[in-house]
């Protein structure tokens, strides 16, 4: 690749990264857009920064490349995939022991009992917790203890997760033949990095979904890396249907930025584009069945879409406190018809948590052309707002020394904030909801994972906080889809899609929490690889 063409990226990189930045930093003390004209030397000199550092990193990738020797790819080895499972495994034992009988958080209390009572909603993920309430009501009526159920859950969930990351771990091993050294590291960050060793112990959906979707990721680089002009339903599109399919439902969200991931990877696929239609379109065609036929017959209740509108809610939410002069009279009873006037007076500028709440959605829907026109009308009056409120929703996932405290800043207005009141951030939950109790067997270990969860100190780490920052995260990927246009490795391009499109429709999601972003964190092996692995011609990797 030419210098030129190495010039241009990192321009490009350097001013995206150089804004987020010096925009990122003012957002969080000012608040508003408001004042940064002031700024703009800070703007320049980070775009500055951003544009040398990126040369410099991509320079360094290039030389490094160039000095690799000849390597053809490793078979899958087994062995050694047994191997990284039961490290990874063995190492997340202590986490859930300290967390016992595992972290049964991030409103599994409320989805229980919405089990209990039959009125689990297609929001809710019905396959998973259908799957966990199932365990929970076994071992309660086996042994009389709640805890039992949620532990023998918690350890198959590692199973799962910690095999999906042997699996990437292979699949990367065989593209960075001879670096034994690069390798171990990996090994020890999915087995040790407290990101990763604690969602694994977590009952969250964003787990399962997350570890999916780096498998998706692994086997949509195999269908588009392959030299076949159509590949048959071998076992990488059978287990692509089956992944993906299972994904799709842990998840809701994820079949929009799958939908809109299809004719990217179609495209990239060039000589198969007819199987990989298919393939790709057999999967949304299944689950498409299952929420549309499946879930009605086990009394499934549709989701009313309201994280949807979670952006356009912010942002009439914040003109309504901040610039509420802009509406008129009839626009504020509008208003009244379907927001809840406690939840309009305790807006939270980086979660729309409070101002959704009790949001009247049917309402909505049957006057959305009304309420369209609404947002319409005000955003041209009061633009900068808009703009604002985006960008405090949306502050913890692109700018990488943010502090995340959304559950801190929401406050105690509807009875959520006695849990953070008296902690620093929100970066992990922690805890223990009913019918489960907390029991933890090694109180030491929970004491440290708690200080990580709840306290700021590590987050404020030059370098080192970056390795647990949502920002950074994405940065991170930024990065690589630029690295790997700049050197036209479609292969690999291609198998990230997906992540991206999924990055961007998280975006407009309520808030920012690391759950939202957990494939990033998981997908750092393969995107460690994609940088430091030439692309390939048939079954040999480039190595010069």
């Amino acid at each position: 690749m030419n210098k030129a063409g190495r010039i241009i990226i990192s321009l490009i990189l350097g001013i995206i990264y150089g804004a987020m930045y010096s925009v990122g930093k003012h957002m969080t003390s000012a608040g508003t857009l408001h004042g940064f004209k002031a700024e703009i030397f800070s703007l320049l000199l980070s775009i500055g920064v951003g544009v040398v550092a990126s040369y410099v990193i991509i320079a360094l990738l290039d030389w490094y490349r160039d000095r690799a020797l000849l390597a053809v790819e490793a078979a899958f080895n087994w062995k050694v995939f047994l191997r990284d499972w039961a490290i990874i495994f063995l190492c997340w034992i202590p986490i859930w022991l300290a967390a016992y009988p595992g972290f049964f958080c991030y409103d599994q209390s409320g989805i229980y009992d919405m089990y209990l009572a039959g009125e689990i909603t297609a929001k809710h993920s019905p396959l998973l917790y259908f799957i966990i309430g199932f365990f929970i009501d076994c071992f309660y009526k086996m042994s009389g203890d709640y805890n039992l159920g949620i532990a023998v859950y918690v350890v198959l969930q590692m199973l799962v997760v910690s095999c999906c990351h042997a699996y990437l771990l292979s699949f990367v091993r065989s593209r960075l033949s001879g670096r034994k050294v690069l390798c171990a590291i990996l090994l020890l960050y999915y087995a040790l990095f407290p990101v990763i060793s604690m969602f694994g112990a977590c009952t969250t959906k964003d787990v399962l979904f997350s570890a999916f979707a780096e498998v998706v990721v692994i086997l949509v680089c195999k269908i588009l890396d392959s030299p076949e002009t159509n590949l048959g339903f071998g076992s990488v599109a059978l287990c692509f249907l089956l992944v993906a399919s299972l994904m799709l439902l842990c998840r809701r969200n994820g079949i929009y930025a799958y939908a809109l991931a299809i004719p990217f990877a179609v495209f990239f696929c060039r000589s198969k584009r007819i199987f990989a239609t298919l393939l790709f379109v057999a999967v949304l065609c299944i689950n498409v069945f299952i929420v549309s036929f499946v879930y009605p017959l086990c009394h499934v209740k549709a989701d009313k879409g309201l994280d949807m509108y979670c952006i356009p809610i912010q942002q009439l939410a914040r003109a309504y406190n901040y610039d509420n002069e802009v509406f008129t009279a009839e626009q504020k009873e509008l208003m009244n018809k379907v927001f809840n006037e406690h939840s309009l007076n305790n807006y939270c500028p980086v979660s729309a948590d409070n101002a959704k709440y009790k949001f009247k959605t049917s309402k909505y829907l049957k006057n959305k052309a009304e309420y369209q026109n609404l947002w319409l009308s005000i955003g041209k009056k009061a633009p900068i707002t808009y703009i604002d409120a985006f960008l405090m929703n949306t502050l913890y996932a692109w700018y990488p020394d943010s502090v995340i405290d959304g559950y801190q800043q929401l406050g105690d207005a509807w009875g959520w904030g006695h849990m953070y009141s008296e902690t620093e951030t929100s970066y992990f939950s922690c805890d223990v909801e009913s019918p489960g109790t907390f029991d933890s067997k090694l109180p030491w270990l929970y004491d440290r994972l708690f200080y990580i969860s709840r306290y700021v100190s590590f987050q404020k780490i030059p370098v080192l906080s970056w390795l647990f920052s949502v920002g950074a995260m994405n940065w991170l990927l930024l990065f690589v889809v630029a690295y790997l246009i700049y050197k036209k490795e479609f292969d690999k391009l291609g198998s990230l899609i997906y992540p991206v499109l999924l990055v961007a429709t998280v975006l407009f999601g309520p808030m920012v929490l690391v759950r939202y972003y957990l494939v990033n964190f998981y997908l750092m092996a393969f995107l460690v690889m994609c940088l430091v692995t030439p692309g390939r011609k048939g079954t040999q990797i480039r190595y010069k």
